[in-house]
């Protein structure tokens, strides 16, 4: 429930997702701050983009807002745009070929980044997302999933 896909074959309810969302912001939340104590508000969070504008503003918007309010993080969110969509991975056999993006270079330089993807298959989106951050001057310094498929 937490991706929150309108496209899903059962779709999510309002409460679903939100039971959802507070569970996954508290499980992260714990782990950060058992990592990092203090130092977590020293950190920028970074979600792997979801297939589509639209579809990542759904996933990504109050989770990482919430997040980083509550962690007095920095929220790299409205830092990266998806400029084109993609298909979602599930649909095509490519899992290397996401959504075309944006990045603001000048936000991201110098910060210390904790990749947040919400299921990772191989790890190939984290560590072109890692490669990314990295190439425009973020330290990337640990990354979180929620859930790992089969």
């Amino acid at each position: 429930h937490f991706k929150n896909d309108p496209d899903a074959r059962k779709p999510v309810m309002e409460f679903q997702h939100e039971a959802a969302l507070n569970t996954v912001i508290n499980k992260v939340k714990n782990t950060l701050t058992n990592t990092f104590g203090q130092d977590v508000s020293n950190l920028t969070l970074v979600c792997v983009c979801a297939s589509s504008a639209y579809k990542n503003n759904l996933r990504y918007r109050d989770f990482s807002t919430r997040l980083c309010e509550e962690l007095n993080m920095y929220n790299g969110f409205n830092y990266i745009t998806v400029t084109k969509d993609s298909l979602p991975k599930h649909l095509h056999k490519d899992r290397n070929n996401g959504p075309e993006k944006s990045y603001d270079e000048t936000f991201f330089r110098g910060k210390f980044i904790v990749i947040f993807d919400d299921v990772t298959t191989s790890g190939q989106s984290l560590m072109k997302e890692k490669n990314k951050l990295e190439s425009i001057g973020g330290h990337v310094i640990c990354s979180i999933t929620i859930a790992k498929t089969k």
